[in-house]
């Protein structure tokens, strides 16, 4: 299993998570990113937060993203929306916040990830590759209206994994 783990306050965490995911993507390979979550519980936004960076920032006709601020991906939509959006050829990025040991550590995964699970949540499981930022330390309550995290950490990190991301994926293009 190939996987990666760090944080986003390390100065290099951008390199590093765009490097690592460097590895795990192919030249012209068409790309649907997931971006699982809900704009309406702060520790949720992650996945949100990043599918609008990304496409604000990404304009490639082989690069979709899936869930958005405007039009979150979560447990409500997602069977329907990955059954009517998602192409059988296509590399999945699925993108997801959890439960974890410490606030702002990043996972990127080379196999899919079961959303919702730290909620009891009965979802697919979705993603070739996966990347998991943690927004809640695993002591904390499963109430995810009764967080520590702050909107602008969630912001941090969206930033990081879609500049990584970002970084990989024209990295690719350009070489």
């Amino acid at each position: 299993m190939d996987k990666l783990l760090i944080n986003m306050y390390d100065k290099k965490s951008i390199e590093y998570l765009a490097n690592h995911l460097k590895l795990l993507l192919k030249e012209g390979q068409k790309i649907s990113i997931l971006c699982i979550g809900t704009d309406r519980i702060i520790p949720d936004s992650l996945g949100p937060m990043i599918g609008t960076i990304l496409s604000e920032n990404i304009v490639l006709d082989d690069i979709k993203i899936i869930g958005t601020l405007e039009s979150p991906l979560h447990a409500l939509n997602m069977k329907k929306r990955i059954k009517r959006e998602l192409d059988k050829d296509e590399l999945v990025i699925a993108i997801d916040a959890n439960k974890g040991a410490r606030v702002g550590e990043i996972q990127v995964l080379d196999h899919p990830i079961s959303p919702g699970k730290g909620l009891r949540k009965n979802l697919p499981q979705v993603g070739h590759i996966s990347i998991v930022g943690t927004t809640l330390e695993n002591g904390e309550l499963t109430d995810i209206y009764d967080h520590k995290i702050r909107l602008g950490d969630i912001y941090k990190m969206a930033k990081t994994i879609s500049s990584s991301l970002s970084l990989a994926i024209n990295e690719l293009r350009y070489e």
